[in-house]
Parts: structure tokens; C-alpha cells; sequence
């Protein structure tokens, strides 16, 4: 076999989205990193988080035949660049090159493969194959995978699912592990598979390994609905596997449900889960049902209680923009929210955006910009949602704001009142209380950690 050369082209986010001081939204996004350092939240310079995509292609074609090459795209040459080339910028010398196509970058990569006709591209991503057809079929020199088996099948390879992050060796980050696909809620406003599928073993033992080349404290857990699929039993085996490449390595983050929490079948402390993404959404039942929610205000209620008890972080999922919405609702949702504040590591916020392929596409008609999900602005809304949409996301981002800056205070030692006089030199928390050899030492950035459990102290 010939020696290949395969580039993975990913638009940089200081592209997609440069500093705007006047969205509210932009302005929160941008403060979480600085404000969670000492919770071990990173993120890579030019993304939120390593693309998995990049990951999986990655492993099917770790072999000393391929040379594998990342390049970020971080800047692209406009209609009127003057004395720089209209080709800017001037990719790689590869084989072929991979992209995932979302709305937010579309425009952009059918510029690159328009300036590149004798390069050859394969693209993905969640535009669809309707989507890519109407950009980029009448340009020849690229094709659509639907996913990473279609790309291993043109290529002639097989296919084998895991990672591989030789590519991003060193990056601070915070690396997702997949335990299972599919989730059985079949919230209206979802595109996930309403079937789990769970990861063989062996791929959760590759998938684990891989992150060795890592600098990260957190793992994500990958699953829709954590908890849906037994086989989550696995991390606490995991989390001994992590901790011995990694010492400084706190725990796993989860994504699940009220209901899921409300049956009280997960034991966080065992399965060292330290952040758990509640799905929330909506404070308001009407709005719960219209979308399926398996959940209400009292089983929301209930599900915090649960996790207060097993004093795990709590980082409410919340929908801005969802059709139906009134300023009566997106003021419950807030008052909420402001109630329990105090109980919240940090919020997290998404757009509304009507994927295709999710039941919630037939509710309004779409035009193009209703894709993009770093506004809030949606052509279908009335005027009254429209006022509402902005009230919301002013109170919601500022609330945000005031609560990662709360969180930041915790992780840094500093207290509106005094907590204590005189830092420990032993940890105090679960599981190590009364534990000599839990001894606190200086991360990277002075912070004081048990060597142990990860458990942070601030600062001397």
C-alpha cells in the first residue's frame, strides 16, 4: 500500500464566532473558561472540545501506511483581501481532506473546496445529505459520508470504532467517553436514536487508554442519558484505570434526566461522578409536555433534592427559544433558577434550533438562519416571543454570569464569609475523610488538590 496523507480541516471557533461584546450570550460562553479553571474546565484554543469526529476517523486509519495531519482554519481570505491571495489560505499537501459540515461553517468550507478544485474532500456533518447537495455537489471534488463506516468503506478500510488523540497530544481539555448511543426519552426536540446501543467493553478499555496523551481533570460521559444503559456500573473501574495515568485526574461529568435521578439507582460517590447536567429546559409543565419531557416542576424539584444529598455539582440544561414560550413561562424558568441559584456549579444554555429528523422540525416553518445556534434570533418567532426571547436571555446570561463568578470564588478559596482560618493538609471530603494518605498538594496553577479524590481547596 502506498503511503496516504490525510488532512482533517476544522473551522477555528475565533472564526465562526470573534468577540462581540454586545451579545449577552458571546460574553457568558467567553467567561466560563476563566472562571471554572478551577472546577477543570479547559478548552482548546480553537474549539469548546476536541471533536470526537476527528477522534474516531482517526483510530480506523491509525496505520504506519497513513500520515495523519490537523489544520485549523482561522482565518479565510474575503471577496475584497486585496494583495493576499483569493486562495487563502493555502492548505496542506494531503490525499484527502475531512470536514464536518454544520450551518454555522458551511459557507466557509464550500469556499475552500471551490478554491481547491483538484483536491479531493470528504465531508460529514449534521447539514444532512439534502443539506450538502444543495452547497457542494455542483462542485465535483467532494463527497458526502454520512458517517465515519461510510468514509472506512470509500476508503477501503475497516471500520473499527474508538479514538485516537495523537493529534491533540498535550491539549488541555476535558475528553468525552461514550458507554452507550441512543436514548429512550424521545424528547421532540432531539435527532438521537430512540434505541440504546451499548459500547462493547473492549472499546470502552481503547476509548479509556487513548486519553493517556491528554492533559485534562474531567471526563464527559457521552451517553444521552446517563444512567439508561447498565453498563454505567463500569466507572468506577474507569475512574481507578484514569487516576493511574493521571493523578490529578476529580471524576466524570454526566448528562441525564429528573426521572433517571428520581429512581435513586445510580450511586454517584461510587462511580466518582462529580458534575451531573440536569436536563431542565423549561420550568413550566405545559412546556414540558408539548416536548415530551419525561419529567415536571415537582419531579425537577425532587431530582435536586436527590443530588443535594449526594452533594454532587449540579449544572442545570436549559432551551432558549422554544416555540410556545411566553414571557410568563421564560419568568418561571428564571425565578426558578434564581431561587436555587445557590446550588448550581454553572448553567447550561442552548438555542432552540429545529434539526430535520427531530419531531420538533414540523412546528415552524425554517429559513436558513434558524440553524445557527450561537444566536437567539429565529425568523418563525412573533413579535411577542421575539421581545420575550431577549427579556430571557439578558436575566438568564447575567444570572449565569453571577453564578460561575460564585462558583469561581469557591474554587479560589474566597468566601463572602470566612469558611476557615487555616488551609488543611489532609482532605475532608467523601471518599476520603479520616484518611491520612489523602494529602494535599499544589496543581499547576497553586491550586491545593487531594492527591486522591481530586478534591479542590483554592489557594493558600
Amino acid at each position: 500500500m502506498n503511503k496516504r496523507q490525510f488532512c482533517f480541516l476544522q473551522v477555528s471557533d475565533r472564526l465562526l464566532n470573534p468577540d462581540d461584546k454586545s451579545n449577552p450570550a458571546d460574553n457568558y460562553f467567553k467567561a466560563i473558561w476563566p472562571n471554572m479553571a478551577g472546577e477543570g474546565y479547559y478548552r482548546p484554543e480553537h474549539y469548546w472540545e476536541i471533536p470526537t469526529w476527528i477522534a474516531e476517523l482517526s483510530h480506523c486509519l491509525k496505520d504506519k501506511d497513513h500520515e495523519l495531519m490537523l489544520y485549523h482554519i482561522d482565518e479565510i481570505c474575503p471577496d475584497d483581501c486585496g494583495a493576499r491571495s483569493p486562495h487563502y489560505p493555502v492548505l496542506p499537501e494531503a490525499d484527502i481532506y475531512f470536514a464536518s459540515v454544520m450551518d454555522c461553517n458551511k459557507e466557509i468550507l464550500a469556499r475552500i473546496v471551490h478554491n481547491n478544485p483538484d483536491k479531493q474532500f470528504f465531508f460529514g456533518g449534521y447539514i444532512g445529505h439534502k443539506g450538502f447537495c444543495e452547497i457542494f455537489y455542483p462542485l465535483g471534488n467532494v463527497l458526502w459520508c454520512n458517517n465515519t463506516q461510510d468514509a472506512c468503506e470509500y476508503l477501503d478500510l475497516d471500520y473499527q470504532y474508538g479514538t485516537d488523540y495523537r493529534l491533540f497530544k498535550g491539549m488541555k481539555c476535558i475528553p468525552r467517553l461514550t458507554l452507550s448511543n441512543g436514548c429512550t426519552n424521545h424528547c421532540k426536540f432531539c435527532t438521537v436514536p430512540d434505541e440504546i446501543t451499548q459500547v462493547p467493553y473492549p472499546s470502552i478499555g481503547q476509548q479509556t487508554e487513548a486519553m493517556e496523551c491528554l492533559d485534562f481533570e474531567l471526563v464527559y460521559i457521552n451517553d444521552k442519558t446517563f444512567g439508561q444503559c447498565h453498563n454505567y456500573i463500569e466507572l468506577k473501574y474507569i475512574y481507578n484505570t484514569i487516576k493511574a495515568f493521571n493523578p490529578k485526574f476529580r471524576g466524570f461529568t454526566v448528562q441525564t434526566t429528573c426521572a433517571q435521578v428520581e429512581r435513586q439507582e445510580i450511586d454517584f460517590h461510587v462511580l466518582q461522578i462529580v458534575n451531573v447536567e440536569l436536563g431542565i429546559e423549561s420550568y413550566n409543565n405545559e412546556i414540558l409536555r408539548k416536548y415530551n419531557k419525561p419529567q415536571n416542576t415537582r419531579s425537577i424539584d425532587r431530582a435536586i433534592d436527590v443530588l443535594k444529598r449526594w452533594n454532587v455539582n449540579i449544572i442545570p440544561n436549559i432551551i432558549i427559544g422554544l416555540p410556545g414560550e411566553t414571557l410568563n413561562t421564560y419568568v418561571n424558568t428564571w425565578e426558578w433558577l434564581e431561587e436555587n441559584k445557590q446550588d448550581f456549579l454553572m448553567l447550561n444554555v442552548t438555542n432552540f434550533v429545529p434539526y430535520a429528523g427531530s419531531d420538533a422540525s414540523d412546528i415552524v416553518k425554517t429559513q436558513p438562519g434558524d440553524f445557527n445556534q450561537t444566536v437567539c434570533e429565529r425568523s418563525y418567532h412573533t413579535r411577542q416571543e421575539a421581545m420575550a426571547v431577549g427579556v430571557f436571555t439578558n436575566l438568564l446570561f447575567d444570572l449565569g454570569i453571577e453564578i460561575i463568578e460564585a462558583t469561581k470564588a469557591r474554587s479560589s478559596g474566597v468566601y463572602d464569609e470566612p469558611m476557615c482560618t487555616k488551609m488543611p493538609r489532609y482532605c475532608n471530603k467523601w471518599p476520603c475523610p479520616g484518611n491520612e494518605e489523602s494529602k494535599l498538594e499544589p496543581d499547576e496553577n497553586g491550586f491545593m488538590c487531594c492527591i486522591k479524590c481530586g478534591g479542590s481547596y483554592g489557594k493558600k
